[in-house]
């Protein structure tokens, strides 16, 4: 009886609570009609593509720009009003960024404002758009932004932060809270090694294209370095050349123009003896195997298992020891908390069901 009470006036509340509710409310299906309070024309900013915001996930940034690469700026400018647009202008502003915040405008390596305008977006005379019906985009869609004279608006950007601002401007009415958008992006410093492979004509010319037939053929690689940073060179490049189905001769060694010898491997060597050559993974798994050797993943843990072993065999000099910290102490900490709250847990649940039940089944 004494266990059967509160069961009973939980389903008394439960009852009393369900008894108040009228079921055809809950059946009810309201509807709701959407109206808009904006009359007229409206200009606006719907989207921008061009440039992407820089995000960051994981404290990593993604959609960075690369200094010194163009960017034009492409968006969706539409008309959200109910009534033909005949007049808008639309500006494009870079900001410096200050601890994250918009600083003054922008200015590019000649000093310049990074700042354009298009006063003749929408309007009636040699504009890019002469009207823009309800809903309708400017050139149907994605635009590629202008200047008033008609020239694309080209960024180069430098390495930084920054903030972007499209916005738009009319002489109708609208609703100035989609009139403008404005993101921050991140540009960093890029350094490239660019290789490229032509085939030479008897003039040693380069050839467009591809070459057929049996007869040998000349052919150049050259490296380049694509850099943002001014004056950098490169300082150590290793190179290796995988030929199919065909012989190499000559020279193990690639000169490059400025007269840099760099060491070059081929799967032959110009005097028919075959060099072994890795491109993958699974080539290097296969080639160990064959030799009579055992591939062991390496990981963090194994080295740490692997080393422990050792110090416990090789003991330090007296008066030194050692221990493990950083990822491995958190880690063994965190299965040592575990552990004492799996128990604690296990006490407590023991302690409900004995104060609740006077049982622990």
């Amino acid at each position: 009886m004494r266990k059967m009470t509160p069961m009973i006036l939980v389903i008394l509340m439960l009852a009393s609570v369900l008894s108040s509710i009228d079921v055809y409310e809950l059946q009810e299906q309201k509807e709701f009609e959407e109206t808009s309070a904006r009359a007229g024309a409206d200009p606006e900013v719907v989207y921008v593509t061009s440039p992407r915001e820089t995000l960051y996930v994981d404290g990593s940034p993604t959609n960075q720009m690369l200094a010194g690469e163009p960017v034009n700026f492409k968006a969706y400018l539409r008309n959200s009003g109910d009534a033909d647009l005949t007049n808008m202008q639309y500006t494009v502003t870079v900001y410096n960024s200050l601890n994250g915040q918009r600083g003054d405008v922008a200015t590019d390596s000649n000093g310049a404002s990074l700042a354009w305008a298009n006063d003749k977006a929408v309007c009636s005379n040699s504009c890019q758009a002469s009207t823009l019906a309800p809903g309708a985009y400017i050139d149907g869609g994605e635009s590629t932004l202008k200047t008033t004279s008609g020239a694309v608006i080209e960024w180069i950007p430098q390495s930084g932060d920054y903030f972007v601002e499209v916005k738009v401007s009319s002489q109708v009415l609208g609703d100035p809270g989609n009139n403008e958008i404005s993101f921050a992006v991140s540009v960093k410093d890029y350094h490239d090694i660019v290789v490229d492979l032509a085939w030479l004509d008897e003039n040693g010319e380069a050839i467009n294209g591809a070459v057929e037939g049996t007869a040998d053929v000349d052919f150049k690689l050259t490296v380049d370095l694509a850099s943002s940073i001014p004056n950098m060179n490169i300082r150590t490049t290793n190179m290796s050349i995988s030929i199919t189905n065909a012989d190499v001769a000559g020279s193990s060694a690639l000169l490059e123009t400025i007269g840099v010898a760099k060491t070059v491997t081929t799967s032959d060597d110009g005097d028919g003896n075959t060099v072994e050559v890795f491109t993958t993974d699974a080539d290097r798994e296969a080639a160990a195997v064959a030799d009579g050797l055992t591939i062991v993943p390496v990981n963090a843990n194994e080295r740490i298992e692997e080393i422990s072993k050792w110090l416990d065999t090789n003991p330090l000099p007296a008066g030194l020891d050692w221990e493990w910290t950083g990822d491995q102490e958190e880690q063994e900490e965190s299965g040592a908390f575990l552990s004492q709250a799996f128990a604690g847990a296990l006490g407590l649940m023991f302690v409900i069901l004995l104060a609740q039940f006077n049982s622990v089944y």
